[in-house]
């Protein structure tokens, strides 16, 4: 499987910060599990898995749902320390699926370092 990342906007320039997902799964390991709230993430009413380059076809809905029913749901998501979503949509996914009210979760006090600054999407996928 490729590499994940958790994209962002740039701080400076037209690209994207890029964090690997597999380094922030160990820069997390330690960090305090808490419940949050499901309803509590703005990013489930957002264009989260597409872009100007790729639409929400049929197929790709598909991929996404497999993917959400294969997630382990003991692994708590990662978030930034403003609460932003870094790792874990598809689990996000199944527990609003799930009629979850909470989900379990840990969040950086400090953001780490970008693995890549200033990329591009097609870069690194």
């Amino acid at each position: 499987m490729r590499p994940q990342y958790h994209f962002w906007p740039a701080g400076s320039g037209p690209g994207h910060d890029a964090w690997n997902v597999a380094r922030l799964i160990d820069l997390s390991r330690d960090l305090p599990r808490h419940d949050v709230p499901v309803a509590s993430f703005p990013e489930i009413d957002t264009d989260y898995w597409t872009d100007a380059t790729s639409s929400p076809t049929v197929r790709r809905v598909l991929n996404h749902a497999r993917l959400i029913l294969a997630v382990d749901p003991t692994h708590p998501i990662i978030l930034r320390p403003d609460g932003r979503l870094m790792d874990g949509m598809h689990r996000l996914c199944l527990a609003i699926l799930q009629e979850r009210t909470t989900i379990p979760a840990v969040r950086f006090g400090v953001l780490p370092e970008p693995d890549v600054r200033n990329c591009r999407f097609e870069d690194l996928i």
